[in-house]
């Protein structure tokens, strides 16, 4: 998920296997609660900063995880962190055009047959059900 920090906090230190870890609590601005380790002392993000994050564990003490920096060239962030329909459709038909075409390599397919193949898949992808070849 991206989300902007609201709050950071210290939460203390501990020797692990890799050295001394410094723990942090961070609330982000969509309602998150996470805590996370890093290798530095000043190694927190900052109020404000927008930053990925991801909950690796959850127990009675809460939720644990990683914070990093956005990742170049991943998905924009809309508000929820999610891509829009449009590319999301779009990152499925290539899937999918790259499936067939890799189905039909070895055989002497058209490309008609391929594309057709494609949309299928496709299809079957988005809605989950799947439209027989007649």
């Amino acid at each position: 998920m991206i989300s902007k920090v609201k709050n950071v906090q210290g939460n203390g230190d501990w020797e692990s296997k890799y050295g001394k870890m410094y723990s942090f609590e961070y609330e982000f601005e969509d309602g998150t609660v996470l805590k996370a380790n890093h290798k530095t002392s000043d190694g927190a993000f900052s109020i404000g900063e927008e930053v990925e994050y991801t909950v690796t564990k959850e127990n009675e003490y809460g939720k644990m995880g990683k914070v990093s920096k956005p990742q170049e060239g991943g998905y924009q962030n809309n508000g929820g962190g999610s891509r829009s329909g449009d590319t999301q459709d779009q990152i499925m038909r290539q899937t999918c055009l790259k499936a067939a075409s890799e189905f039909y390599a070895q055989s002497n397919t058209s490309e008609n047959d391929v594309v057709m193949t494609a949309a299928r898949w496709f299809e079957w992808v988005k809605s989950g059900e799947m439209k027989l070849k007649q």
